[in-house]
């Protein structure tokens, strides 16, 4: 008898300790599995709202890098590129930016940065050799914190005069004819207990007067900014997505950095409640040593969008090129467009690339469809070939997944070009996921 109410009272106690702790994560820990809740973040190198018109679409999110709730399981995403140029305005040599996120049974962290070298802003009047941002987020079973150590500036210099690697957070300066600037602006959410979110913004610049760059007042750029959280919160279900208006796969650093993932945009996977992200860049182009062009195109956007809800999971992305140039003309199009959908509900997932298409597509001279089967594969006399409107579609009862890439190009031979076999270009990538959690 004693023994039973032992027992009874360590039953009861047990229960109210899982009453009052801020999360019971004890099941998760003995049986192995991850700790419960989910990361995520971003990072881009430059950007500009929208009011600033033409900078904007330069700038784009520069090398923007995302991890989802499902986080990179322990692995770094990466991607750079070289060379962003909105004229006076805005200029960096090199953007390279990464994502990383894991998970144990007892703790986890999510780490993302953008480093932006060669930084030239406003004519010179702010420059930097370097500048990095850095945002941490760290969660056991009953605390998360985050913070943005690591963050800095190199060789930093506001109308001539040289400013703290490290300035306070928020540090706000005028620009006389321009407006002020903010350096290390930085913003948190979160209890610290259920939640903890940071995002750094290293250089905001904010125009209140009429100057000489034309950028109308109101108009905002950023350069180097990263973003992470945690969430003691899983969903039921959840939605990836990206989409790229150009891309290159290759030994030759020079192709692969120059393109970058062009105009890229990443689907939180939380979804936008409707709400529909996008990114552009203008201008795209790589040439060849001889200066021939390798890809080229006049204007680039991709949009994302999706919900995540009990009755319909739904995520679509779309990536939309306008004139595109691939190797000096053998493969030409007045546009590309790439569509990715994917919705997942209680009977299971579907995935569609219905709208995928082209205009004005000519391959060597000669006139395409505009719609061709998925994964038609055209050889490419002294390069390799080209599948045109790739497709990946799955589906089943925990979801759907949709991938189009409307050109898919392949190096499998000595070319005139000076490109490596085994070079990739990929031009209008678009991807969509709705799944279970």
């Amino acid at each position: 008898m004693e023994r039973t109410r032992t027992a009874l009272r360590l039953l009861l106690a047990v229960s109210l300790l899982g009453l009052i702790a801020p999360v019971s994560a004890s099941a998760q820990e003995s049986s192995g599995e991850q700790l419960f809740g989910s990361f995520g973040g971003n990072a881009f190198g430059t950007y500009a709202n929208a009011i600033t018109g033409d900078v904007a679409t330069k700038l784009g999110r520069s090398a923007y890098i995302t991890s989802g709730c499902n986080g990179t399981g322990g692995r770094v995403r990466s991607d750079t590129v070289d060379t962003v140029d909105a004229g006076g305005a805005a200029k960096a040599q090199q953007i390279y930016n990464t994502a990383y996120t894991n998970k144990t049974a007892s703790d986890g962290v999510a780490r993302h940065t953008s480093k932006v070298e060669g930084v030239r802003l406003l004519g010179g009047r702010v420059s930097a050799d370097a500048v990095k941002a850095v945002a941490r987020t760290k969660a056991d079973s009953s605390t998360a914190r985050s913070n943005t150590r690591g963050s800095r500036f190199i060789d930093l210099t506001i109308d001539g005069t040289p400013v703290a690697s490290r300035p306070a957070r928020n540090e706000r300066m005028k620009l006389p004819g321009i407006g002020y600037i903010v350096l290390k602006k930085v913003e948190r959410r979160g209890n610290g207990v259920y939640s903890s979110a940071i995002s750094v913004n290293m250089i905001t610049i904010v125009v209140k007067e009429s100057n000489r760059f034309d950028l109308p007042v109101g108009a905002k750029i950023v350069v180097a900014h990263a973003a992470s959280r945690f969430k003691r919160h899983e969903p039921v279900a959840v939605v990836d997505g990206a989409g790229f208006a150009a891309f290159a796969i290759s030994q030759a650093d020079k192709v692969e950095n120059k393109v970058g993932r062009a105009a890229s945009i990443y689907l939180p996977c939380r979804g936008t409640n409707g709400k529909v992200l996008s990114n552009n860049v203008q201008s795209l182009k790589a040439t060849a040593p001889d200066g021939r062009t390798i890809v080229a195109a006049e204007t680039g956007r991709t949009t994302t969008m999706g919900t995540v809800a009990k009755s319909e999971t739904l995520a679509v992305t779309t990536s939309d090129l306008i004139n595109a140039n691939l190797l000096d003309g053998a493969i030409t199009a007045d546009r590309v467009t790439a569509f990715a959908k994917a919705t997942y509900d209680s009977t299971g997932g579907s995935a569609s690339a219905n709208g995928s298409n082209f205009e004005g597509l000519e391959l060597a001279g000669t006139p395409f469809q505009a719609s061709p089967p998925p994964n038609t594969r055209v050889p490419l006399p002294g390069l390799g070939y080209v599948i045109l409107n790739e497709q990946k579609l799955r589906s089943g009862p925990t979801g759907a997944s949709a991938r189009v890439i409307m050109l898919h190009v392949f190096i499998d031979t000595e070319n005139s070009f000076g490109l490596p076999v085994g070079t990739e270009i990929i031009v209008s990538s678009a991807r969509s996921a709705a799944k279970a959690f």
